[in-house]
């Protein structure tokens, strides 16, 4: 099933409304208050994020996230371990089944069906993780992890173990495991760099893309032939379509304000994209879809700033 899932915000703290759509947006339901939705590979799974407060002294209190799902058909929402002072949703597998998330204590990968979480790499005030992705067969999983100035790539099993180094460059990061090979940035942060390639035990690491540019992988179309790449927006983001294994980039769009990569339609042949609401006055943003052979943008949905399309 296809859907494609989003929040309304409706308060300047993260709150809104998440509904689910089809791709292009059509047919709109309401189906519960949160933040944060993450839709499940298969369209029938909503996770997502509820923002509450704790007291922790007189007259002081702090933020605590707990993480949820709701069918995307509608029904019962259901909660999934403790609260914790944050969490990030990072990916699901690929057989919907599990879903790794990311808080205090570090990487975790949850069982969406029993709600249990088997905790992968834990992590510190000095080291840190930024992004996961499980492989395709949803055994493994592979992830960043910073210490100081320096960043590498790992792999865990995703049931649990010892983590193994597979980059030694100190520059590596953002790993997208794709049909293939593990997609991920070999840059100098965000200014100079290319997308390379490596096999899930770390071999055959090579360059893929020739932009110096510091391009990330965002999303692989499900042949493994195409590669949505972007220049992520700490302010002004830019979007690029790769070609696998060419590793020819081509800029499907300029430099825009707060605009992110949300995805690749099963067919290869649409991105999806969203733009806001970092650093603007207003909570909301749009979501759109622009062809990945280039063309116009054309606007799907006014309101949410990011979009969860099933795969």
């Amino acid at each position: 099933m296809h859907v494609l899932v989003y929040e309304k915000p409706v308060t300047f703290d993260g709150w809104g409304w998440i509904w689910r759509a089809a791709p292009d947006g059509s047919h709109p339901r309401k189906l519960v208050l949160g933040y944060e939705p993450s839709v499940s590979p298969d369209g029938r799974w909503i996770a997502y994020l509820h923002r509450g407060q704790q007291k922790i002294a007189p007259g002081t209190t702090t933020g605590r996230d707990s993480l949820w799902m709701i069918p995307a058909s509608g029904g019962a929402p259901r909660k999934l371990g403790r609260d914790e002072r944050w969490i990030s949703i990072l990916d699901w597998s690929s057989d919907s089944k599990h879903l790794l998330i990311y808080d205090q204590k570090g990487l975790l990968n949850v069982d969406a069906g029993r709600g249990t979480m088997t905790l992968l790499a834990r992590t510190s005030r000095t080291v840190g993780i930024e992004t996961a992705s499980f492989s395709p067969d949803g055994r493994h999983v592979a992830f960043d992890r910073s210490l100081g100035n320096s960043i590498d790539i790992f792999v865990v099993p995703s049931s649990g173990g010892s983590p193994r180094q597979l980059t030694h460059d100190h520059s590596s990061f953002a790993p997208l495991w794709g049909p293939s090979a593990i997609a991920y940035c070999h840059c100098v942060g965000n200014t100079s760099g290319d997308i390379w390639l490596m096999s899930g035990d770390g071999s055959r690491q090579r360059r893929l893309t020739r932009t110096n540019a510091a391009i990330f992988p965002a999303a692989w179309s499900r042949d493994g032939r195409r590669l949505l790449a972007d220049n992520p927006a700490t302010h002004n983001g830019k979007l690029w379509a790769v070609d696998v294994p060419s590793g020819k980039a081509t800029a499907l769009t300029r430099w825009i304000g707060d605009l992110f990569p949300q995805g690749v339609s099963p067919d290869g042949k649409t991105v999806y994209a969203a733009i806001g609401c970092g650093g603007l006055v207003s909570p909301f943003g749009v979501l759109e879809t622009i062809p990945f052979a280039g063309g116009p943008p054309k606007v799907i949905v006014r309101g949410p700033c990011r979009g969860s399309w099933s795969s």
